[in-house]
């Protein structure tokens, strides 16, 4: 079974345990991670990735966590029509933590995303200046601030998100 499969074939049970299994999967930020350096011609040095996944850290968050926003219409009705009784998915893991509904749960993702984003913006003020980095984690740190811009517009236009088109 792919790992990706085996990820999504039990509930997670807090938005803590959710967001640390979300950003802590290697392949998907490695996917991102090699997206960006290639699309941009990027060398960050072996020196330097350690700290460039910390820096990104809460941007990749803010990515994943806006995906389970806009998505969730879709992954919940599928989850309904395998007969599973939980979605992989944070707006599920804020329901049941919290004892909300889908309305809530929603909005407090939004709220979880926006403070991420926020800590990611102060990540790109402090480093797109800093001489100690190398110039090319610089501009790596600065590409994923625009990625989440990107995949938020993605996000509310894509016709895979909206249910019933």
């Amino acid at each position: 079974m792919p790992e990706s499969c085996k990820l999504r074939a039990s509930p997670l049970h807090s938005p803590v345990q959710y967001a640390k299994q979300v950003t802590d999967q290697e392949r998907p930020t490695r996917i991102w991670f090699g997206t960006l350096t290639f699309g941009m011609g990027l060398t960050i040095p072996d020196d330097e990735y350690q700290l460039c996944m910390e820096l990104a850290r809460p941007g990749y968050v803010a990515l994943g966590l806006t995906n389970d926003l806009y998505s969730w219409d879709k992954e919940r009705q599928a989850a309904e029509r395998q007969g599973q009784d939980y979605v992989f998915n944070a707006i599920w893991v804020i329901m049941r933590e919290r004892g909300v509904g889908e309305v809530e749960a929603k909005a407090t993702c939004s709220e979880i995303v926006r403070e991420y984003i926020e800590e990611y913006c102060g990540t790109v003020e402090r480093t797109k200046n800093d001489p100690a980095l190398s110039k090319d984690l610089r501009a790596y740190v600065e590409a994923v601030l625009f990625s989440i811009v990107g995949n938020l517009v993605w996000s509310i236009y894509c016709p895979r998100y909206r249910v019933g088109i």
